[in-house]
């Protein structure tokens, strides 16, 4: 079992909180963009950005996202599709934590919740995952990012800051695996932050903490990435569409209606937390249960 890295620590919170990102800056000198450009392998971590965010190398493959026909509790728009990801990328090692949101957008938990909803505080600290945060300010969040990191060098223009899309995240998640989790084709709440009364596939009840949990809390994947299972929904950058979408670099419409959470999260199932399972909301939605990782990715060349 891999142990969990601290995500940021308390002078780097306190810097943050005083300062936003000028005074992180401060801290971090500036590294070279070849850094972003090197040769990489799975299992490399990389945090050379002004949150010391960390990221982990996911590299350019072909696998088949969805779920077999035989997986229990799949549902129907999960038929099988074969995907080929044809660029390296980078996806955060965790989801973006309540400390790095204020560092970038200046509110906090509290600020996003709905005045006469105040019981939809489900977690609150420096390294819990931020939610109450709809999809457009999910996606403002990668764009200040982005343009902070070149501004000040740390990442080429044609590289950048985004949501994941499902196929970039399913293919974090599964981390190589072909089975209905990270962890095999069973989930218990000692694997992941969901209501441990409702384990999945025949696994043994659980604890349910009621809320979120600090983030890599629980173990990682093989590829070093940490609660891709539960704790909070992960806004994808796809519009829904009821069918996958196969091929290469697939991404659904952000014109849609809907847009795709992936991960399940603490208040669900088990089976809702399975590597191929979808969950279609309207963007505008903020949740205590929903939340978001980035991923940094190279632009497609132009043709």
């Amino acid at each position: 079992m891999k142990r969990a890295m601290k995500p940021i620590g308390l002078l780097s919170f306190l810097l943050v909180t005083s300062g936003g990102f000028s005074a992180v800056w401060a801290q971090n000198p500036r590294p070279s963009m070849e850094s972003v450009l090197e040769p990489k392998k799975v299992g490399d971590v990389r945090e050379d950005n002004a949150l010391k965010m960390k990221l982990c190398f996911c590299p350019a493959g072909k696998f088949r996202m969805g779920s077999p026909l035989d997986e229990p509790d799949r549902q129907d728009d999960e038929a099988q599709v074969d995907v080929t990801l044809s660029r390296d990328f980078w996806i955060g090692q965790y989801e973006v934590t309540q400390a790095q949101w204020k560092a970038v957008m200046g509110t906090t938990v509290k600020a996003q919740l709905p005045k006469t909803k105040k019981q939809m505080l489900s977690g609150e600290g420096p390294d819990q995952p931020m939610y109450l945060i709809n999809y457009d300010e999910a996606r403002d969040f990668c764009r200040r990012l982005t343009e902070h990191e070149q501004t000040a060098g740390r990442i080429p223009a044609n590289w950048s800051y985004r949501l994941p899309t499902e196929a970039e995240w399913e293919y974090a998640c599964r981390a190589g695996t072909k089975t209905a989790t990270a962890f095999g084709d069973q989930l218990s709440s000692r694997d992941a932050n969901f209501d441990g009364n409702r384990p999945y596939n025949q696994v043994e009840k659980g604890s349910f903490l009621k809320g979120t949990s600090p983030v890599g809390k629980y173990p990682a994947n093989e590829w070093g990435i940490y609660d891709m299972h539960g704790n909070v929904w992960e806004w994808c950058l796809d519009g829904y569409r009821d069918r996958l979408r196969g091929g290469i670099d697939p991404v659904g419409s952000t014109g849609a209606p809907l847009r795709v959470l992936r991960g399940g999260s603490w208040d669900f199932s088990g089976k809702l937390c399975r590597s191929a399972n979808r969950f279609e909301i309207p963007p505008t939605l903020r949740l205590n249960y929903m939340g978001f990782r980035v991923a940094l990715v190279q632009s497609k060349p132009a043709k």
